[in-house]
């Protein structure tokens, strides 16, 4: 019985942790896609302005602009949440190790 419950008690820990990084991995793509519009709106701005109408160009421009600015508050979050992810992962591993060793006094 004690094999069962340690797959499982090691079965939950294992999808807390893929939880925890899937979190990460979706903010950074987050970013990712902040950089890829940032860049594709200022360049299809650009062809609005002298194609189809420079209002709407303009506009993009503005948009592509906002999304540059709001990548970089997004790579300094995404970099913080991340370092916060590995002192917590470090804390929780150096913890269960400590409950599974025994401390000589």
């Amino acid at each position: 019985i004690w094999l069962s419950l340690a797959i499982a008690a090691f079965s939950v820990i294992l999808s807390l942790y893929i939880s925890l990084w899937s979190v990460i991995i979706s903010l950074w793509a987050v970013f990712a896609s902040f950089v890829a519009c940032a860049l594709a709106g200022v360049v299809s701005g650009i062809a609005f302005i002298f194609v189809i109408n420079p209002f709407t160009g303009i506009a993009v421009i503005g948009a592509g602009i906002t999304l540059a600015g709001l990548s970089i508050f997004a790579f300094f979050g995404c970099h913080l949440a991340t370092s916060g992810t590995l002192i917590l992962t470090k804390k929780t591993a150096i913890g269960i190790k400590n409950a599974f060793t025994k401390k000589e006094i």
